[in-house]
């Protein structure tokens, strides 16, 4: 009875993880195609500037323009109602037909002539007179709304803060709306609108795959203990195909009915009704239970070859086929064992990684959030923009005081990456190693001299100024003569810093495991004493070193560009801009996804591992059983009994070390986690055989 109530446990684990997957994929899909909803290859980001003070001027500018090219333009914000946030898309529509593909449970869209109005769609059904239509949504805990642009223009002091969308009826019309719009005093930019859908990692099919295999194991030992049963079927005429549809069909059946009854349970609790988005999800969803099933159904079916072993005469002598059994648990024991010990050097690895990124136990990330950089410029294919010009040097430091007076930080700590690495074996450290940061940097991630004041960079600093800790002082001559070179002035001004001070990089490849370099020597660069070349690194400089200050990291791309655009147009070259908190935080909600699943994976390969060596145990002791029993009876000790099954034991596990070792290749790590590992296996080895030898040896005396 024990085991069916196993095998439902196997079941209802594996249901609930393919539901928790299909559901968050699904829903991400969904929930980014309503989104991006009317837009299309056709659309482009947009970012406009203007003199013009009006906000009721600007949006009669903008519609007039759309309309007359049958475009349509969007915004969207983030709106928090009673605790809930909702995307927010802000629409003005003249082709109504980009969006037709929109879900509603009830209501309509739009027509012409409330394009201007109040009114708006919802994924909740609310008693606002205004709501017109409920949009299907997949998720409670997701709000999705659909408003027109006037209602944004009216609520917001300054609504071109924003990038917009512009979906064009024909591409070729853009040209021309940029130029009316130009005539009308509105500057407009764009970039290509490349938006995908994120898709959810497919972990989940190494952890259904290692339940699967568990249920392998499960009917093996269903297989073993139910030995004679089999036998005397085959005596009796059954053959094969008979034995087989008596165990494995109800298998299938119990995995349907728990798949079953834990999609209608996790669907009640999760999604707001049956509505469109849930009948596409169930669908997603039964055709995943399908191909588990039929997965399961091939698997499950694997052990029944050794039917065909179980002999008559095996079954009168009580003999068994304790070799094959032997083989294929050690080789599945082998393969368990060696993945164990990857994924948790995998997760060790992962782990330090998410430690560093914490945003909870580093200040550092959480000073980053309302910065953003730009790693790569786009030059559109028709421009001969190069950035190497004396025009365009003087034009990137005029960007440069701009950008740095509203605060933005320049850290330049690419000595300490993993590609410099040889750079800094072979300098001659201090001298020309060095990290290159400006006066705000200094303010946000202070420096300390010996009194443990904060040392304070001006701007209006002609000398080249370099920051060392006191323990180089005995280095000073070099240094000053290294960088003295530097500057306007003909002298450095080495400023000596207290010993010990970690700084941080501001970059996640760069420095220790907190990505911070203890220590290092400080170029630090001000607006005066730099040639006019040292501040070209602000944009499209692999790394981003410049983090440039925002006041909203999801619309950086049109602050910087309004920065940008007095010096460039946009047919010459674009800055699309990231948030650098805005990557953190992805990297930390993908390491926690990795680090859940691989638990998940860890806990089924320790199950498969261990449940091979029960199997082995037994196959061992009832193939040796007399043997052992006279042994013991003659006075040998436990390990001269079973010093053979513990050779193969070791022999096997060794092996899954070296194998681990050589795809890992992180010999501290690997063998610290085999140690362990191996250590428990010959714990529980021990203590299982000792509980089996107990018992085995009373039954052989009794002649069982």
């Amino acid at each position: 009875m024990k085991i069916k109530y196993s095998f439902i446990v196997i079941f209802a684990f594996t249901a609930i993880f393919i539901f928790a997957n299909c559901f968050l994929n699904y829903d991400n899909l969904f929930y980014t195609s309503m989104i991006h909803i009317g837009e299309s290859e056709s659309s482009v980001k947009a970012v406009f500037s203007t003199d013009i003070k009006s906000k009721e001027e600007i949006y009669e500018i903008l519609t007039v323009v759309m309309k007359k090219y049958s475009a349509n333009i969007y915004c969207s914000n983030i709106d928090n109602i009673k605790g809930k946030d909702y995307y927010v898309k802000n629409i003005y529509v003249t082709n109504f037909s980009t969006f037709q593909e929109i879900k509603l449970d009830s209501g309509r869209f739009y027509n012409a002539n409330e394009i201007d109005s109040d009114y708006f769609l919802s994924t909740d059904r609310t008693n606002n007179s205004n709501q017109i239509g409920v949009v299907s949504a997949l998720n409670k805990n997701k709000g999705f709304m659909v408003k027109t642009l006037r209602q944004y223009f009216s609520d917001n002091n300054a609504p071109l803060d924003k990038t917009y969308v512009i979906e064009l009826n024909d591409h070729s019309d853009l040209n021309d709306i940029k130029k009316e719009l130009k005539q009308e005093g509105i500057v407009l930019s764009y970039q290509s609108n490349d938006f995908k859908n994120a898709k959810q990692p497919s972990y989940y099919v190494a952890v259904i795959m290692a339940s699967t295999l568990i249920l392998v194991f499960l009917i093996m030992y269903d297989f073993i203990r139910s030995y004679k049963k089999i036998g005397i079927k085959k005596m009796l005429g059954y053959d094969f195909n008979t034995i087989w549809s008596e165990s494995v069909p109800k298998l299938v059946i119990c995995q349907s009915v728990v798949f079953a009854i834990t999609a209608l349970i996790f669907t009640s609790i999760l999604v707001p009704g049956f509505n469109f988005a849930c009948v596409g999800f169930l669908k997603k969803l039964f055709f995943c239970y399908l191909a588990v099933t039929i997965v399961t159904l091939i698997i499950i079916s694997l052990p029944f070859i050794f039917v065909k072993y179980v002999s008559l005469s095996g079954v009168i002598k009580n003999q068994r086929p304790y070799r094959s059994l032997i083989v294929f648990n050690s080789f599945l024991k082998f393969i368990s064992f060696t993945s164990a010990i990857c994924v948790m050097c995998l997760s060790i690895t992962d782990l330090n990684s998410l430690y560093t990124l914490s945003l909870d136990k580093y200040s550092n990330w959480n000073k980053t959030k309302q910065f953003a950089y730009v790693s790569v410029m786009e030059i559109p294919n028709e421009s001969d923009w190069t950035g190497e010009t004396d025009e365009d040097i003087e034009n990137f430091k005029e960007i440069y005081k701009i950008m740095n007076a509203n605060g933005s930080v320049y850290a330049d700590f690419s000595i300490y990456s993993p590609l410099y690495e040889e750079d800094r074996e072979n300098g001659e450290f201090p001298v020309n190693i060095s990290v290159n940061v400006n006066p705000n940097y200094l303010k946000l991630f202070p420096v300390y001299d010996k009194n443990n004041q904060k040392i304070v960079i001006s701007e209006n600093e002609k000398s080249c100024v370099v920051l060392a800790p006191e323990k180089y002082k005995n280095k000073e001559d070099k240094i000053q003569e290294y960088y003295s070179e530097y500057g306007f002035t003909g002298k450095a001004k080495v400023i000596w810093y207290k010993d010990s001070q970690s700084l941080f990089t501001v970059a996640l490849d760069c420095g220790d495991s907190k990505n911070t370099v203890k220590d290092p020597v400080i170029n630090v660069l001000t607006e005066n004493n730099g040639d006019p070349i040292d501040y070209s690194m602000i944009l499209g400089e692999t790394g981003g070193p410049f983090k440039i200050k925002v006041n909203d990291f999801e619309n950086a791309t049109a602050e910087i560009a309004k920065v940008c655009s007095k010096f460039y147009d946009e047919s010459e070259v674009r800055f699309p801009a990231t948030g650098v908190y805005q990557a953190i935080e992805e990297q930390v909600k993908e390491l926690n996804t990795k680090l859940i699943v691989q638990f998940l994976m860890f806990v089924a390969l320790i199950i498969i591992c261990f449940s091979a060596v029960i199997q082995n145990v037994i196959a061992y002791m009832e193939q040796h059983q007399k043997e052992l029993a006279v042994k013991k009876i003659m006075g040998f000790r436990f390990k001269e009994r079973y010093i053979n099954y513990y050779v193969g034991m070791v022999f096997l596990d060794a092996s899954s070390f070296i194998v681990a070792l050589l795809i890992d290749r992180n010999f501290i790590e690997t063998v610290l986690i085999s140690a362990i590992l191996i250590s428990i296996d010959v714990i529980f080895s021990t203590l299982y055989i000792k509980k089996k030898d107990r018992i085995d040896i009373i039954n052989v005396a009794k002649g069982g």
